[in-house]
């Protein structure tokens, strides 16, 4: 059976993994909803795995100064630009959909404290 990811991930989550990173605008919420599952937040002991969501959460993404942001008028957008920030990717999500985006946050650090217990009281 293929495991992919430093051996951490199925072929089926490495696939939907991968398919996350190409959606730009969707791109953290994505990535936050995968990981924070009992079932894929094991994935993040990988170091690969944990470059990979750190490089996608905090990339700045194109920037645009204030009071021009471009209006989407053709899907699929013809350039990139309509997805510039004034603040990057992870910061414009947490203004635009904050209560959704943190909870998701917390759901993972709910998970990686549970994990780090676990750990702790098993090496004791």
């Amino acid at each position: 059976e293929y495991m992919g990811f430093d051996q951490n991930l199925k072929q089926p989550e490495s696939e939907q993994l991968l398919s996350f990173l190409t959606a730009p605008y969707l791109r953290i919420p994505m990535l936050l909803q995968f990981f924070s599952s009992r079932d894929n937040i094991r994935a993040l002991q990988s170091p690969l795995l944990q470059s990979l969501f750190e490089a996608a959460l905090f990339e700045p993404g194109p920037y645009h100064p204030p009071g021009v942001a471009k209006e989407i008028t053709q899907v699929p957008c013809p350039d990139r630009s309509a997805f510039a920030t004034q603040h990057g990717l992870l910061l414009n999500e947490i203004i635009q959909s904050g209560e959704p985006l943190l909870n998701r946050m917390i759901a993972l650090l709910k998970l990686v404290g549970r994990r780090i217990g676990d750990t702790s009281r098993k090496s004791r």
